[in-house]
């Protein structure tokens, strides 16, 4: 994904990486809390000399698809309580676009806006690092959606377990 910068913990090929691809369906869900924070802590612990310093630095989750707690809340939760950040869910999807199996035409209609309740508590200023937490990037289009609901921060970086490859493979059934 260009101009935004992605960190991740593992590049997933699926057909190439089933060990990783049944890891990432067993995290899928809000049950498995405990394993979202022991990633998130990895994550923190593989970046956390390459943040900022004297930065504030807010921490994103990716907006679910009813407003619950889901993993992505669970990773955005981890990860904040690991860098010592702000957790702020301050964003919901709108529109309905189904991500899962879709193509990059159809990710790329992905549309964001800031959740009116929480807008008075978002804090635009250049010493902010805004960390846009998802359990898996694949085309970037919910990260980009998300910058661009917050304002297109300078500082803005993208956490996800894994950074995922297009191609097909036996494990694309997965997920």
């Amino acid at each position: 994904m260009r101009g935004l910068q992605i960190r991740s913990l593992y590049r997933w090929v699926p057909g190439r990486s089933d060990i990783l691809s049944r890891l990432i369906l067993w995290l899928k869900g809000s049950r498995q809390k405990e394993a979202w924070h022991y990633y998130a802590k990895e994550m923190s612990r593989n970046y956390c000399e390459t943040l900022p310093r004297n930065f504030k630095i807010y921490v994103v989750p990716a907006p679910s698809k009813k407003g619950q707690t889901d993993h992505a809340m669970l990773w955005a939760q981890g990860l904040s309580q690991a860098l010592g950040a702000e957790l702020l869910p301050c964003l919901r999807k709108t529109g309905q676009y189904a991500q899962r199996g879709a193509d990059r035409g159809t990710r790329a209609l992905i549309e964001m806006e800031l959740i009116e309740n929480n807008t008075d508590t978002v804090d635009f200023e250049s010493q902010i690092l805004w960390i846009f937490a998802d359990d898996i990037v694949t085309t970037g289009a919910t990260a980009r959606s998300a910058h661009i609901a917050l304002g297109r921060p300078a500082n803005f970086q993208i956490w996800a377990l894994a950074q995922r490859s297009l191609s097909c493979g036996a494990s694309k059934d997965l997920l």
